[in-house]
């Protein structure tokens, strides 16, 4: 009985690490303040757009698609504004897979916050 349990956790495991990912994000300003976000994943070689909030309860969406998106941290990253130039503010990074929505807020600290996921299974980091 523990073998065939075994042979199934294992059976899922590579059947899970083979499948790709899609994702819909949903980023979400909550802050007045200018801001820039872009979404990073690494391991399928993909950059969003970088993508320009300039109001309050301003919403954009993206879907990110690959092979394997969770065998290297995802990096959410976040640029303010000061002057006339546009400078890093906030940085979060962990692993993200599956296939459904999540939904990315930022507040007036710039950082990117994991609210709601729907089919997103996100570890090591901030979830």
């Amino acid at each position: 009985m523990r073998m065939l349990l075994a042979s199934i956790i294992c059976l899922m495991m590579v059947l899970e690490s083979s499948s790709p990912c899609k994702i819909m994000l949903t980023i979400i300003s909550k802050t007045v303040n200018p801001f820039l976000f872009q979404a990073i994943v690494p391991a399928i070689r993909v950059k969003t757009a970088i993508t320009e909030f300039v109001y309050k309860e301003q919403t954009r969406v993206t879907v990110v698609e690959g092979m394997k998106c969770h065998e290297k941290r995802w990096i959410l990253k976040t640029w303010k504004k000061l002057g006339s130039q546009w400078v890093a503010a906030k940085e979060r990074r962990m692993k993200l897979d599956g296939n459904g929505r999540l939904n990315i807020t930022v507040f007036d600290n710039y950082v990117p916050i994991l609210y709601s996921r729907m089919g997103i299974v996100c570890s090591f980091g901030p979830c």
